[in-house]
């Protein structure tokens, strides 16, 4: 009986967290517009190394095949609750990418501490402005909403 319990709450965690993507058609069989039904991704690149970031607190809405829209409003811990435990190690001299799957129309970086409080706002990631184990969490607005990502970098 538990492992069916867990075989369906590992599967509901797996469907509910996919990203849908569907892309709409007009009349004359002409795409339209692609519509995301979750966040893009976001990895964090530095040389050949790469992270993925990791969600956070995010608004989310699509437009349903009816003409009505739908939208998520998902909650989630503090950046410094939700990050990875392994850090992506970066060179201070190195330069840090941001690739998003779909890129926003605007975007903001802060870092944390581990007390959860904001230290700094930033348009762009300098990493001779930090040193040792930073939390980053960049707040992205998109068309269809707005994400909060976190990630944690070691800066040597």
């Amino acid at each position: 009986m538990r492992l069916k319990l867990l075989f369906f709450v590992l599967l509901f965690l797996l469907v509910g967290c996919s990203v849908e993507e569907e892309t709409i058609i007009d009349s004359e069989d002409k795409v339209t517009e692609s519509v995301l039904k979750s966040p893009p991704k976001l990895f964090v690149t530095s040389g050949e190394n790469s992270i993925r970031a990791r969600h956070g607190v995010y608004s989310w809405s699509y437009a349903l095949k009816d003409g009505t829209h739908t939208g998520i409003e998902a909650s989630a811990d503090a950046p410094p609750g939700i990050v990875q435990k392994v850090p992506l190690n970066v060179d201070r001299n190195d330069e840090l990418s941001l690739d998003f799957e779909i890129e926003p129309y605007r975007y903001l970086i802060r870092t944390w501490d581990e007390d959860n409080t904001i230290t700094g706002e930033f348009k762009s990631i300098d990493l001779t402005e930090h040193e040792g184990t930073v939390i980053f969490e960049v707040l992205a607005y998109f068309e269809q909403g707005t994400v909060s990502y976190a990630f944690l970098v070691n800066v040597e």
